[in-house]
């Protein structure tokens, strides 16, 4: 999933207050729906990420060793597009 790379990484921080994850008031950004467009993006890439890693967990959980390796490897690749501010 691709992401915007002129996401604001002051914007994405404040995503991430002291450790813990903070939704945004999407409603509170600028008229600018580039902006918008950076947030959404930003998320769906987080989102993404959260969702293999759960598949990932699931097949490891049943014994499916093979499946979870491949899940855990694209989990891997979307965290490193992941913007930095959103990476742990």
């Amino acid at each position: 999933m691709k992401t915007n790379a002129s996401v604001d990484s002051e914007m994405l921080a404040a995503l991430v207050e002291g450790g813990e994850f903070a939704i945004p008031n999407l409603d509170d950004l600028s008229n600018d729906e580039s902006e918008v467009d950076a947030v959404g993006d930003a998320l769906a890439a987080l989102a993404s990420y959260c969702l293999v890693k759960a598949s990932a967990m699931r097949h490891r959980k049943a014994g499916r060793i093979h499946d979870a390796l491949a899940m855990e490897r694209t989990c891997e690749q979307r965290y490193a597009a992941l913007p930095t501010s959103l990476q742990w």
